[in-house]
């Protein structure tokens, strides 16, 4: 009987041929000591890394079409303007907008902020009027005016009598500028009323020497001379 080798040995041999030698061993080494190339470790390989694609150029396009906030018109003259500079910029469609909405949005706090920057400015020049104490008591209300409310009314009334319109015109003013409401403003009107709706007294001046015989006078004038005083008297004709 001749000897065969066992299955064990057979298996180390497969697996010391099929394991690739450390790189510390003489095997994995040729003659001149570098490393063999088909003995390198699978883990050292590493596939090239794909380069990333261009971007696309983007498009700019040849008219923009802005979309205006609701219940809001475009203004074409200032879109007019802002065309060229998105195009030198290279502005897409969507990036012209996304700058259209900021400049809308930022216009429209700066108004808010002025708007009430004037309310309260009136507001504060209306309660100076109505915590007067010589004032404030004699206003009454809208429904109910007191009696400056009715005393400046019956001045403007005087001042533009028989011009409705004008006096219409005239309050509009006021009230858009806020005029009105402001304190020095509302005192001179109560000047005014006093002037206007108050009779002025009419002082004497003595008799007409026209009309009748003025005191120590004997002689009174005619008719014909009190209705036409440079007429010559009967003593100055010759």
């Amino acid at each position: 009987m001749t000897d065969e080798p066992s299955a064990t040995a057979a298996d180390q041999t497969q697996t010391q041929t099929t394991t690739p030698p450390l790189p510390n061993d003489p095997a994995a080494r040729t003659a001149d000591g570098t490393l063999k190339d088909a003995q390198a470790p699978a883990s050292t390989t590493t596939e090239p890394k794909a380069e990333p694609k261009p971007d696309a150029k983007p498009t700019v396009p040849e008219k923009y079409d802005f979309k205006p906030p609701e219940g809001q018109k475009l203004d074409d003259a200032l879109v007019e303007k802002a065309t060229p500079i998105f195009k030198e910029l290279g502005l897409t469609q969507d990036a012209a907008q996304k700058l259209f909405d900021f400049y809308n949005a930022h216009a429209k706090t700066s108004a808010e902020a002025a708007t009430k920057l004037v309310n309260d400015m009136r507001s504060e020049w209306r309660d100076k009027i109505t915590n007067d104490p010589n004032i404030g008591p004699k206003l009454g209300t809208e429904k109910d005016p007191g009696p400056l409310m009715v005393a400046i009314g019956k001045a403007k009334d005087s001042i533009f009598e028989g011009d409705p319109k004008g006096l219409a015109a005239f309050n509009e003013a006021m009230n858009l500028t806020g005029a009105g409401d402001h304190p020095d403003i509302f005192k001179a009107w109560i000047k005014i009323a006093e002037r206007v709706n108050e009779g002025t007294h009419v002082s004497g001046k003595g008799p007409s020497e026209q009309g009748q015989a003025a005191p120590n006078k004997a002689v009174r004038p005619s008719a014909a001379q009190a209705m036409y005083p440079n007429l010559p008297s009967a003593t100055t004709q010759h």
